[in-house]
């Protein structure tokens, strides 16, 4: 798990102090990754974004593809 959030920038940090098996809260990084049909990472949506502003951007990469393949152009 730390080699992939290594590559996405992903943080994240669990208290030193955890028991095993005890609870306890974790702190980390909110984004959400569009990813294409062909499993490549497009980009990072964040805390900035609005919901409607990630759709606009969501449905534009999604313009990019028809039938789940690369638009040419």
């Amino acid at each position: 798990i730390k080699d992939v959030c290594k590559k996405y920038r992903v943080y994240f940090s669990t208290p030193r102090d955890v028991k095993a098996g005890g609870d306890y809260l974790v702190d980390h990084s909110i984004y959400f990754y569009v990813m294409d049909p062909e499993g490549d990472f497009v980009e990072a949506i964040g805390r900035q974004h609005s919901a409607e502003r990630a759709a606009r951007i969501i449905a534009e990469h999604m313009g990019d593809w028809e039938g789940g393949r690369k638009k040419k152009g």
